[in-house]
């Protein structure tokens, strides 16, 4: 039986770590033109000033006390941004070396992402985009796994269903967290299609939140693009953080992913 799109895009990305993307075989350009083929549909127009967040942990050793109290402490506006290429690690998106805006939509989304320890001394800047630009979302039009298979079981399978499969995949690589230990590996996969995405005109990505369920992130390739608005950011203290476990959604989370084809 042939594999869908997303078992396809499971095994591009064991297997784009292995090869240099001038070395991919004739299979896996055609499965990329097809992600290229299909992003058309999922561009997003954000208007200019319009607003998003990015929080940024502050320095213990250099937060000021005065008369036992907290003075407020605050990152200048240039150390607000992306950091310069130089100092630029790798990420869900860019390559090491190459400047990165990460930004959420909302307040507590941008505090999340930047997983602050208990007590961790934090700014939170808005940014605001300086003109109109287009991106790729890779959660617009997709169809889950789960509906996917009910589907499958009486072969009502459309080629539309297929290409919001292969979206849905994609959309669960860049939002799935990822172990710190396996970084520089783990990225690998989204880093090639951000690449590609950029190389199709689009100036960044929207994707889903890892730390915040229903909610997201945008990724700009280029961060100049907005800009942090305001006289200074606000600073704020972690006093409290909370989990949530839910056994019965990781297990059917499980199953979705297994399937329930015959």
């Amino acid at each position: 039986m042939a594999k869908n799109y997303f078992e396809l895009l499971e095994d591009f990305f064991t297997y784009i770590p292995e090869v240099s993307s001038s070395e991919l075989d004739s299979d896996w350009v055609d499965f990329i033109d097809k992600i290229k083929r299909t992003a058309v549909a999922r561009k997003q127009t954000l208007n200019k000033d319009q607003g998003f967040y990015r929080a940024r942990i502050l320095d213990e050793k250099k937060i000021e006390v005065h008369n036992h109290m907290l003075k407020g402490n605050y990152l200048p506006k240039e150390k607000l941004g992306a950091p310069p290429r130089k100092e630029s690690q790798a990420g869900r998106i860019n390559s090491k070396g190459v400047p990165c805006l990460y930004l959420a939509d909302e307040v507590n989304t941008a505090i999340a992402e930047i997983k602050p320890h208990l007590g961790a001394h934090i700014n939170v800047a808005k940014f605001e985009l300086i003109r109109n630009i287009e991106v790729v979302d890779t959660t617009k039009n997709i169809i889950t796994i789960e509906d996917y298979y009910k589907k499958t079981v009486d072969s009502k399978v459309t080629e539309k269903d297929e290409e919001e499969l292969l979206w849905w995949g994609i959309g669960l690589f860049f939002s799935i967290p990822i172990n710190p230990y396996h970084e520089s590996t783990d990225y690998i996969g989204t880093q090639y299609l951000s690449d590609i995405f950029k190389s199709l005109g689009f100036k960044g990505i929207i994707y889903g939140s890892a730390m915040k369920k229903n909610q997201k992130n945008l990724a700009l390739f280029y961060p100049e693009l907005a800009k942090p608005v305001g006289d200074r950011p606000e600073y704020l203290r972690i006093d409290d953080i909370h989990y949530q476990t839910n056994k019965d959604s990781l297990n059917n989370f499980v199953t979705q992913i297994k399937g329930s084809n015959p």
